[in-house]
């Protein structure tokens, strides 16, 4: 599970600034940036939040201009880089030497017999971030400078030079304190050792983020500093600083030992291979999260909250391949007590949940058919789950929010041509960028699915709610799946169209069609079955996942690159998604003549992974890849469902 990044990687400052480092708490906060601590994002920080109180995520501390000074003063040694329009401080050379990353990220700077160690680490639970500075081989009566640099704002934000930042600071135990905005929480900063704080507020103006310019965002900010801190700094000397929402009265060097402690034994706790022990580090420290004792899923970093369909997507991967069964429970009552109209939440917020998708509901019911394959648990669900399953059912034959009702066909149709109601919901101009409404291939793949495994635990569970009973006896299964086949399946090409509305259907070869064949119960014989998954193969499948589009199709963008719009309309015509590859393999495995090619093929796919855990977010898979090969990495460095779906496959192709 070590990360490791080449001096020679160090030094290259384009690639060193394509490469970042991701630390979390557990609770959604987290710290991140490159491995030069040059910010490209405005998402990067050492210390950014998130809270009961406070929308979204906070960058409070966005990084430290630290150096080292010698020989009286007379030379320094920079350790991190700051960009400005035209410009890089310092400049070249890059005292960077190795990067690494196992139980914290580790920094080592040196530059002729000068020597510095650099650790930063998250507290788990809280709004702490510690930095660990080891002086290793340094001349005599050296100090360390740091100048914190504070933003205080919302993450999807710019800060810039006011009047109404509180710039006084305070004594506290071994620091200082102040609170820089009515509203937002305090800065705490407190130093092992001795120090000097010598208070002089002022402003650093125009930072510049490479990556929010390359991606047609503003992208500059000014950074506020509240004075010089000055450390004596000998060889063999440690520093630790903590930075912090609330003062601690515990040694700072202990509470860096306790976790890297309670670190270190969760690692070693870990199974399988260094690919499966990397992403089940990511799924256990990174992604679930714990707040006010109730668990959930982190969709992404540095920019996605909690996502109720990339959770329930995400939950087999993330919890059951680890043996977590209680947290994957867990989960699933959190979002079982939100659901609202049948419909279970895309998004939970603090400032109100969204409901605005078809199949987060069903992508549930999915994950608990996953669950009690793992457990067997029918008296956990009975319990638990099963009244939502069965709100789930009746208001999605009834007919709930946003036209999704089933037809008399027993079709399930979803939205209209303003709305976005399944994965494939970016938005131009306020308009769908890809349109969906109606009934699209897998919604009903899905709806099928989570009738049969109703009607299975309604038999099982004898339930006596005839109201519930009769209506889920009136539905035709059968007659569903014939209408399915005669309105989705097109003969001569051996695939399944993608929507069909209005009478008509739309034939763009699209991955949604998988799931038809990949969910538990499927409505398409084997047959058919295997020519779908080879028009997939041949139409869709890249070395990192599943084309959204046929190149073949006008529609398809093969680069996710420029503004915001020109990604849009790129993000489901043709970008590649590796969460995809799950469902594919899964798939695969359930149709295949000859396991033993298959499962050679499923390992070749997974190994193209390997490499690309040291290339962009590292330890990491990214958010998306260009389907016109080289297939560049895109989007944001950690995306959940892609972690959970290739760990997924991994424990897939092992039994």
């Amino acid at each position: 599970m070590l990360n490791e990044i080449t001096p020679a990687q160090c030094k290259d400052i384009k690639k060193a600034l394509q490469l970042e480092w991701l630390e979390t708490n557990g609770t959604g906060g987290y710290a991140s940036s490159t491995i030069l601590n040059c910010h490209t994002r405005k998402y990067h920080g050492l210390l950014i939040s998130q809270s009961d109180n406070l929308p979204d995520k906070q960058v409070l501390l966005s990084k430290f201009d630290d150096w080292i000074t010698f020989n009286n003063g007379r030379d320094e040694l920079r350790l991190s880089v700051h960009k400005y329009p035209e410009t890089f401080h310092p400049g070249s050379p890059y005292y960077l030497q190795e990067f690494s990353q196992s139980v914290t990220p580790s920094f080592t700077y040196q530059d002729k017999d000068i020597k510095i160690q650099k650790e930063i680490m998250l507290l788990s639970g809280t709004n702490t971030v510690l930095i660990k500075y080891n002086a290793v081989a340094l001349p005599a009566l050296s100090t360390l400078c740091i100048k914190p640099l504070l933003a205080y704002r919302n993450f999807h934000h710019l800060s810039r030079e006011n009047l109404f930042l509180r710039v006084r600071t305070f004594p506290c135990k071994n620091g200082f304190f102040m609170s820089p905005y009515y509203g937002m929480p305090a800065f705490y900063m407190q130093i092992s050792g001795k120090f000097e704080f010598s208070p002089s507020p002022d402003w650093y103006r125009n930072f510049e983020y490479i990556q929010e310019k390359n991606r047609g965002f503003e992208h500059c900010e000014d950074l506020f500093s509240p004075g010089l801190i000055e450390i004596p700094f000998n060889k063999g000397t440690q520093v630790f600083l903590s930075i912090s929402t609330d003062e601690t009265d515990k040694p700072l060097e202990q509470l860096w030992d306790k976790e890297f402690s309670r670190r270190t034994e969760s690692e070693g706790n870990l199974k399988g291979n260094k690919f499966q022990k990397t992403l089940s580090k990511s799924a256990a420290h990174s992604f679930i999260t714990k707040k006010s004792g109730q668990s959930s899923v982190v969709a992404g970093y540095h920019w996605f909250l909690e996502w109720g369909r990339d959770t329930m997507i995400s939950l087999p991967g993330l919890t059951l391949c680890a043996g977590k069964h209680n947290e994957c429970l867990n989960i699933l009552k959190t979002f079982a007590q939100h659901e609202k109209n049948g419909l279970i939440p895309n998004f939970l917020s603090t400032n109100g949940n969204a409901y605005n998708s078809a199949d987060t509901s069903l992508w549930f019911i999915w994950a608990i058919q996953k669950y009690l394959e793992s457990t067997d648990d029918y008296t956990g669900i009975n319990k638990y789950l099963w009244p939502t399953i069965k709100n789930i059912v009746m208001y999605y034959k009834n007919g709930t929010d946003y036209h999704i009702k089933m037809l008399e066909n027993g079709l399930l149709n979803a939205g209209d041509k303003e709305t976005q109601l399944t994965w494939m919901d970016a938005k131009v101009d306020g308009k769908p960028a890809t349109t969906r409404s109606g009934c699209p291939v897998e919604i009903n793949a899905l709806w099928y699915n989570a009738l049969c495994f109703t009607s299975a635990l309604a038999d099982k569970f004898k339930d006596e709610d005839t109201a519930f009973t009769d209506a889920l006896q009136s539905i035709s299964l059968e007659k569903l799946r014939d209408t399915f086949i005669n309105l989705f399946w097109i003969q001569d090409k051996g695939y399944l169209g993608d929507v069909w509305s209005d009478g008509g259907l739309d034939s763009s070869i699209r991955p949604n069609q998988i799931f038809a064949v990949s969910m538990p119960y499927s409505m398409i014989p084997i047959d058919m079955s295997r020519r779908l998954i080879k028009v997939v193969e041949n139409e869709l499948l890249t070395p990192f996942g599943l084309r959204t589009l046929s190149k073949s199709d006008p529609k398809y963008i093969g680069k996710y690159c420029g503004n915001s719009v020109e990604r849009d309309k790129a993000y489901h015509n043709g970008t590649v998604w590796p969460w995809l590859l799950g469902h594919f393999c899964e798939a695969l495995l359930k149709t295949s003549k000859d396991k033993k090619a298959e499962l050679t093929k499923i390992r070749k796919i997974l190994s193209n992974f390997s490499d690309h855990l040291n290339e962009a977010g590292i330890g990491f898979i990214s958010e998306v890849f260009d389907g016109d090969p080289p297939h560049l990495a895109g989007g944001c460095i950690a995306q959940t469902w892609n972690s959970a779906e290739l760990l997924r496959i991994s424990y897939m192709i092992e039994s």
